[in-house]
């Protein structure tokens, strides 16, 4: 997590997203040592035996840091960088380690299927605005999506409506939901 103050240029097409710097991921990995205690109680309570026996210290806190809105909303930047079209090694090196340290933490939890949501604001995106007016053809049921970053879905339809994902009364939205 610490290298990722090391950004310095802005990710393109994404001046909405925040580059931490030094502070920002001091407080960061303070709050997630803090909260480690009661995110371990919650894992005993929550997942099973083989769970708890595998997933390392570090690999609750990358999903801590990754999950916080606060100090600084990781997911973020983590998102914005895996859907741009920088790859250089600094990136790479920057960004990939915790990336992997992520995605091993999330390949370590139990696998749940549920019926699960998500609503993404069309914004000025290309492919979605495209998707957006032609939901037939490139949204057709049964069809491949892909998400470029970690997509968050919900089983909660209260949080689907929730205004900051599905938007305002005259914002353009696609819900996505998924089944088994």
């Amino acid at each position: 997590v610490k290298l990722l103050s090391n950004l310095k240029e802005p990710i393109p097409d994404r001046r909405d997203v925040i580059l931490p710097d030094e502070d920002d991921i001091t407080s960061l990995i303070a709050v997630v040592r803090t909260g480690l205690p009661s995110v371990r109680a919650r894992l005993t309570a929550h997942v099973s035996g083989e769970v708890r026996a595998r997933i390392t210290e570090d690999q609750i806190m990358a999903i801590m840091a990754y999950t916080l809105e606060k100090p600084v909303p990781l997911y973020s930047l983590i998102n914005a960088i895996m859907m741009t079209s920088r790859r250089e090694q600094a990136i790479i090196d920057i960004a990939g380690s915790f990336t992997r340290l992520l995605i091993s933490a999330l390949n370590t939890l139990d696998r749940k299927i549920v019926e699960a949501s998500r609503a993404v604001k069309v914004r000025n995106i290309p492919g979605l605005i495209d998707a957006f007016e032609n939901p037939h053809t490139i949204l057709a049921k049964g069809s491949p999506a892909n998400f470029w970053g970690f997509s968050s879905f919900t089983t909660d339809d209260r949080v689907l409506k929730d205004p900051t994902f599905s938007g305002g009364p005259n914002e353009r939205a696609i819900i996505y939901k998924c089944t088994e």
